[in-house]
């Protein structure tokens, strides 16, 4: 049996480790192990998902920055179609004690989330299905949000149609959930405006394998 070994690099001060790989398998250069925030525009690697035979496969991902602190990340497969787009932006706050916080507010705010090979949802591009798009994308968010500093939170407003997705799959919450000191929230906030709670930064991060 023949043994290849690669190097991998591992962020948030992790160290350095190797990864043996058997028979004739090749390294894939996955988001896990790079720092996607600090990559330069275009290819920056791969994800794992799976094809409508449910077969697992990789598609790559592409990096363009819109402007400082927004950033559009494209999925798209072998045959260049795009498959699932998320823009991001990155909300650091470095003085959030002078604004009445009692813990740092920072996140990352998905501005959009499409995922095209979905047919059930209203992006559909009639391109190859795949599964995992939408669960990727956001681990992608979350991963940035970690590299940002901004301790894992995440948050974004789902449409009506999406939101039991967030809500049952991810395990997100609504930011501004109706309480007996709140009844009008609904005439001041938006309900589908979602939160990912500490408890269930983990699950996201491993749902479905992880990046």
């Amino acid at each position: 049996m023949k043994v290849e070994s690669c190097q991998i690099f591992r962020i948030n001060n992790f160290p350095q480790k190797h990864v043996v790989v058997f028979g004739n398998s090749s390294c894939v250069q996955t988001l896990k192990n790079i720092n996607i925030g600090a990559a330069p525009e275009g290819l920056i690697g791969k994800i794992k998902v799976r094809n409508k035979e449910n077969k697992e496969c990789f598609l790559d991902v592409s990096k363009k920055i819109i402007i400082d602190g927004c950033e559009n990340y494209l999925v798209q497969n072998d045959d260049k179609n795009v498959v699932g787009e998320i823009v991001l932006k990155v909300k650091k706050y470095t003085d959030y004690d002078k604004l009445e916080y009692q813990s740092d507010p920072s996140h990352v705010f998905v501005s959009n989330l499409f995922n095209y090979s979905n047919p059930s949802t209203p992006y559909y591009k009639k391109t190859e299905q795949y599964k995992d798009i939408g669960t990727r994308l956001l681990q992608i968010a979350l991963k940035r949000s970690y590299e940002a500093m901004c301790n894992g939170n995440l948050k974004l407003v789902s449409k009506n149609e999406s939101k039991n997705w967030y809500k049952n799959i991810i395990g997100m919450t609504e930011e501004f959930p109706a309480t007996q000191n709140s009844p009008y929230r609904f005439n001041i906030h938006n309900p589908n405006s979602m939160i990912l709670p500490s408890g269930e930064k983990e699950h996201l991060a491993n749902l479905h394998g992880g990046l």
